[in-house]
């Protein structure tokens, strides 16, 4: 397994994932699925890049040649109209790479086009979706929040979704045409781990739809007893056929072969994120209790659908598609323990960064500091990557030259935002000083525009960022571990 981190990170890196994946397991959350009360209607190909649509009876849509992940089999339960508008719903499963055992002949792919099929009982012209891209994702993990690597490679906004009338459901199956708006993916959880680990939680890419105007149900999809498994597990639970790297793998049950598959490594399980205002679902881990489907095909006895969501992604087999090669998140080597203790039996130091992105794009994100010496203050760095650390006064700077301050003094030329001075409380934890922290008052929240010595104007989605805090130890000085992220 290689990796763009150092290897006290990388072994940092799997343990979290470890840690997160039974955190998740743990956290599930039980929603209960519902029958289809409606027939599917073809709605036709929605072409993003024009905003046009093309509904004549028989059309396809220009996507592929590659179906890259296919999560389509059994379509008679579905979630219920419980997607509301502005919430995001993340699903996970896996992009094969040359290094994986399916066959596949490359790691990037130039996503290009999907299917899905959804219920709704919106007004016509109120419904719109975007969909988040992401070729590193850890199953069932909030995506907005700190994390050891979650890697949006892009989005794909303004999708028209047809309604019903606003009362009963409609029922619809639709091509996403993405040409001209491609995205561009890493397969096998690359930049953040490279390469085909046998890893769920390594090797996923996940889907993050988000509704917008209007509430939708997705059909649920994915049934690991009524098509063959490519690789095998316990109980043959981990696999998926359909993919243009497994195109002749039969499927049971009088199934369509064209229709009928499930997803490579879809798991048991969906993540809601919910919008700031709250409301519907609930945020969290989803399943539908677990998978007891003990005879397949809609049988007699326990028949619990998979808690994955009906998709059929398609790509580009052009080789050598320009890949995002940084993730989203790293954190740099610990810096060096720092001056003093806490009080109340908190930890010394070294001080530790974390990020958690804004997913509104209203500002870059919140750093939080903890394990600080109580009563010192400082404000954060920033810079444009991470360094290989430099020794300054009694600590370690793990940022590139040229460096920005969020100070007084940057704030006093500025605006009153750029500045992130605080001090750290008894507890550790870095307190902000002058509002600009997060609702408990504490870290930064960091705005759009850079400083003056990184450049003109604001942040803009997929520019890289690193920060870091300087901090006062009695006379020296001190410098917390760095956190680089991709603004998105």
């Amino acid at each position: 397994m290689k990796s763009n981190l150092n290897s006290v990170l990388l072994t940092a890196a799997g343990m979290s994932l470890l840690a997160m994946s039974a955190s998740a397991q743990q956290t599930m959350q039980t929603a209960q699925p519902e029958r289809i009360n409606g027939t599917a209607k073809h709605a036709g190909i929605y072409h993003v890049a024009t905003g046009t649509w093309t509904r004549t009876n028989g059309a396809t849509a220009n996507a592929g040649p590659d179906i890259v992940y296919n999560n389509t089999a059994d379509g008679i339960y579905w979630t219920g109209e419980l997607h509301e508008s502005g919430a995001e719903w993340v699903d996970e499963g896996q992009l094969p790479g040359a290094s994986s055992p399916f066959g596949a002949n490359k790691e990037c792919y130039s996503i290009n086009g999907m299917d899905i099929y959804y219920g709704t009982s919106s007004m016509p012209g109120t419904l719109t979706m975007d969909v988040n891209w992401y070729d590193a994702y850890d199953p069932c993990t909030n995506p907005n929040e700190a994390n050891t690597c979650i890697n949006w490679a892009g989005a794909s906004t303004g999708i028209d979704l047809p309604e019903n009338q606003g009362s009963g459901f409609g029922f619809w199956i639709m091509s996403i045409d993405l040409a001209g708006v491609e995205v561009e993916m890493n397969a096998d959880g690359a930049p953040c781990l490279p390469l085909y680990d046998a890893n769920v939680d390594w090797d996923s890419f996940g889907w993050g739809a988000v509704a917008i105007g209007g509430n939708m149900g997705w059909i649920v999809a994915g049934d690991p007893d009524w098509t063959p498994a490519v690789t095998s597990g316990a109980n043959l639970e981990i696999g998926g056929t359909g993919t243009y790297y497994d195109a002749s793998a039969a499927v049971s049950c009088n199934i369509d072969p064209t229709l009928g598959h499930t997803g490579l490594n879809t798991q048991d399980a969906w993540r809601v994120v919910e919008p700031a205002s709250g409301a519907g679902i609930g945020g969290g881990c989803y399943w539908y209790g677990g998978y007891a489907n003990v005879l397949g095909c809609g049988g007699l006895g326990p028949n619990n659908s998979f808690a994955s969501q009906y998709v059929r992604i398609h790509a580009s087999d052009v080789a050598g598609a320009a890949c995002d090669t940084s993730p989203d998140l790293q954190f740099s080597a610990p810096g060096n323990a720092h001056c003093g203790t806490n009080t109340s039996g908190q930890p010394s130091g070294p001080a530790r960064m974390s990020y958690a992105r804004d997913a509104s794009g209203a500002t870059v994100g919140t750093l939080q500091v903890v394990d600080g010496p109580d009563g010192e203050f400082g404000y954060v760095l920033v810079a444009n990557s991470l360094g290989s650390g430099i020794v300054i006064s009694n600590g370690i700077l793990y940022l590139t030259p040229p460096f920005g301050r969020y100070s007084p003094g940057t704030a006093a030329n500025e605006g009153p935002s750029m500045n992130s001075i605080g001090a750290f409380g008894p507890d550790g934890v870095l307190a902000n000083l002058v509002g600009n922290g997060d609702a408990l008052g504490n870290g930064f929240v960091v705005p759009l525009l850079k400083t003056s010595t990184l450049g003109t104007g604001n942040y803009a989605p997929g520019d890289t960022v690193a920060f870091s805090l300087w901090f006062r130890c009695g006379t020296v000085s001190n410098f917390s571990d760095a956190v680089q992220v991709q603004f998105r």
